[in-house]
């Protein structure tokens, strides 16, 4: 989900029913859920250990990287900074590849992971 679901008006709908919650207690419990819902999601793969890269706005957390380092002792955490992909850049260089894949007539995706049908051409072009 996006900021358009999860965001500040959405907390505070769900935090009405709660009644006087401290913000100091929202904020460990969203890094609580953050870093469950991340090794929750790396448990399905199976994996038991390795490399873990993190990057957005998470790769500055330094909570978040302790929280994640309890759940997964197995994995070894890294920044995006240090292979020489800032954090913050990470998704807008997604973007720019998958563009150039599309222009390039190339797929952009990996059935494996997404469960598509095979590789596919993403996106569409719209000229004036």
């Amino acid at each position: 989900t996006g900021r358009e679901t999860f965001c500040r008006e959405w907390l505070d709908q769900q935090l009405v029913a709660f009644g006087g919650v401290e913000p100091v207690d929202v904020q460990a419990t969203l890094l609580a859920l953050t870093a469950w819902s991340i090794a929750e999601a790396i448990g399905t793969t199976g994996l038991c250990g390795g490399e873990l890269w993190l990057c957005g706005g998470g790769a500055y957390n330094h909570a978040l990287w302790q929280a994640l380092a309890e759940r997964l002792p197995g994995w070894s955490l890294h920044s995006s900074a240090e292979m020489g992909m800032a954090p913050q850049w990470v998704e807008a260089c997604a973007f720019a590849w998958l563009a150039a894949q599309r222009l390039a007539g190339k797929s952009g995706n990996l059935p494996a992971v997404t469960g598509a049908l095979g590789p596919r051409v993403l996106g569409a072009l719209y000229h004036p």
